[in-house]
C-alpha cells in the first residue's frame, strides 16, 4: 500500500514538472532578471515572426516598443518567437498564466487561436499586428471597393464582369463595394455578375475575382483581349500577368498606443490593413510570391486619393 502512495505521489510531482517545463520558454529573445522580494511588475510580452514571415518587418518595432516601456515605466517584458515553445498554444498559456498585461504577436500563425486565448485567460490582452483577412467582413469589403475603383480605371470600354462562388454568403455586399469603388472612376462602366459553375459565357474586358476559390476560373478565362484583377491576402501566389490590390500592414507608432494599454485604456488594434496596388510579374518559383510590378503613373493618380481614403478610414464600409 505505501509503495502504491508512494509512486502514486511521484507521478504527480513529474506530472507538475513536466507541465511547468512545457510553459518556460527555452531561449528567449530578451527576457529580464526576476525580481527579489517587493511587488512584481507588470508583464509585457512580445512574440515576434518567423524570419521568413511576411510580417518579420514588424519584428524590430515590435521590439523597440516593449524596450522603451521598460525603460519609461518599469515593466518586467520577455521577448520570445514560437520555436521557445512545444507549440502556439504553449506560447499563449506561458503569458497567460503569468498574468502578462500585454502581448504584441507579430507571427501570423497565431491569429485564429487568440479568441480562445482571450477568453482562457481574460486579464491578458493579446493583440495580433497581422493584416485581416481580405476573404471575409470589413475588409473583404475595403478590397471590394478598391477593386472596383481598379476595375474602372483600367477597362477600355466598361464592360466588366464579377466572379462569385454559389455558396458565398456576401455576393450583395461585396456587389455594392464593387460599384460604389466603380463609380469612382469610371461612372459609365457596367458590371456584371457571373457565378462559378454556371457555364456563363465570362464576357467583358476586365474580369473581378474577389476571393481565392474564383482565381483559377478567372485565370482560366483570360483570352489576351481581357484582363484580370484578383484581391488577395498579402503575399499569395498570383498568376503573372494579374492586377493585383493586396492587404498589407499599414505602419503605426505601437509605443503610445502599448502605453495607453498600460494606463487603463481599451486599444483593440495596434495597426489598420493597408492595401498594395500591383500588377504580378513571374515569381522566382511558380508557387512563391510574384514579383509585383507598379501600376502606370495616369492609373496611380486615379487610385491613391481613393487608397488614401480607405486606409484613414473615410469609406462607410457599414453602409455597403
Amino acid at each position: 500500500m505505501n509503495r502504491l502512495k508512494t509512486l502514486f505521489l511521484f507521478t504527480i510531482i513529474l506530472s507538475l514538472l513536466l507541465s511547468g517545463c512545457r510553459s518556460t520558454p527555452t531561449s528567449p529573445v530578451e527576457t529580464d532578471e526576476e525580481t527579489g522580494g517587493g511587488p512584481v511588475p507588470v508583464l509585457v510580452g512580445a512574440i515576434l515572426a518567423p524570419a521568413d514571415s511576411a510580417t518579420a518587418t514588424l519584428n524590430p518595432k515590435v521590439t523597440e516598443a516593449v524596450r522603451s516601456v521598460k525603460t519609461r515605466l518599469g515593466v518586467h517584458k520577455q521577448i520570445v518567437t514560437t520555436s521557445d515553445f512545444l507549440s502556439t498554444e504553449e506560447a499563449l498559456r506561458y503569458f497567460g498564466e503569468n498574468e502578462a498585461r500585454v502581448v504584441l504577436i507579430a507571427d501570423p500563425a497565431y491569429k485564429d487561436i487568440l479568441p480562445s486565448a482571450e477568453q482562457t485567460y481574460p486579464k491578458t490582452k493579446f493583440l495580433s499586428l497581422t493584416p485581416g483577412d481580405v476573404q471575409t467582413g470589413s475588409n473583404r469589403l475595403a478590397g471590394a471597393y478598391l477593386v472596383g475603383a481598379l476595375a474602372g480605371a483600367i477597362s477600355p470600354n466598361g464592360a466588366i464582369t464579377a466572379l462569385f462562388t454559389a455558396g458565398d454568403t456576401q455576393v450583395a455586399v461585396v456587389e455594392k463595394a464593387l460599384r460604389t469603388g466603380l463609380a469612382e472612376t469610371n461612372k459609365k462602366a457596367v458590371l456584371t455578375r457571373a457565378v462559378t459553375g454556371e457555364n456563363i459565357p465570362l464576357t467583358g474586358d476586365v474580369l473581378i475575382s474577389t476571393v481565392k476559390d474564383t482565381l483559377p476560373v478567372m485565370t482560366a478565362s483570360l483570352t489576351g483581349t481581357n484582363v484580370g484583377i484578383a484581391l488577395v491576402n498579402a503575399n499569395e501566389p498570383t498568376p503573372s500577368g494579374i492586377f493585383v490590390v493586396e492587404s498589407g500592414y499599414l505602419d503605426t507608432d505601437i509605443l503610445p498606443q502599448l502605453e495607453s494599454i498600460l494606463s487603463g485604456k481599451d486599444v483593440k488594434n495596434l495597426g489598420k490593413t493597408g492595401w498594395n496596388l500591383y500588377i504580378a510579374g513571374p515569381g522566382t518559383t511558380p508557387s512563391g510570391p510574384a514579383v509585383k510590378r507598379p501600376l502606370s503613373s495616369e492609373i496611380n493618380e486615379k487610385m491613391m486619393p481613393l487608397l488614401q481614403k480607405v486606409e484613414q478610414g473615410q469609406i462607410d464600409l457599414a453602409g455597403f
